[in-house]
């Protein structure tokens, strides 16, 4: 195979994850056929009839059941085993708690209201003296108001640039 370009292709390998998830059990029951098929044979005992007078035979618990050996393929895969289950645990409690968070409820917006100003009258108001400062500073305002403060007769004086020292 050739691109666009001239140079070749290396043909990509592609992991099959089912076809290998299909073939684990299998694997793991011929892992444990050999197992049975090699277990350990205990010493063989001599039997009542052949015991000479000076030996004693003991026997204990830990003589009949030997020791048993797993191959490392299976501790591997055993633990490769439990350590995907638990990572698998994770994602789907993370995705329970994603997907059952609650949604926001859209509620209309409020519309703000005025509210009206109480003006609260002093008991002076109605006093004579503070009507006639009331009254006189309104006179005042009115006045400022109508006076012009531009004066016509200021004017900026022309220069004579010619000037000689």
């Amino acid at each position: 195979m050739e691109n666009n370009q001239g140079q070749a292709q290396t043909p990509q390998k592609k992991f099959d994850i089912i076809g290998t998830l299909n073939k684990v059990p299998g694997k793991l029951m011929g892992m444990f056929n050999r197992l049975k098929a090699q277990k350990p044979k205990l010493a063989e005992q001599p039997q009542a009839g052949e015991q000479s007078q000076g030996e004693t035979v003991v026997t204990s618990s830990s003589a009949a059941m030997p020791r048993l050996r797993l191959p490392k393929k299976l501790i591997v895969a055993g633990v490769t085993l439990l350590v995907f289950l638990v990572l698998v645990l994770v994602v789907l409690k993370i995705m329970q708690v994603r997907s059952s968070s609650p949604m926001a409820v859209a509620t209309p917006t409020p519309t703000p209201t005025e509210i009206p100003e109480r003006v609260i009258p002093s008991q002076y108001a109605d006093d004579e003296d503070v009507l006639e400062i009331t009254r006189r500073m309104d006179n005042l305002n009115k006045d400022l108001n109508e006076v012009s403060f531009r004066d016509d007769r200021l004017r900026v004086p022309s220069l004579d640039w010619d000037v000689s020292f």
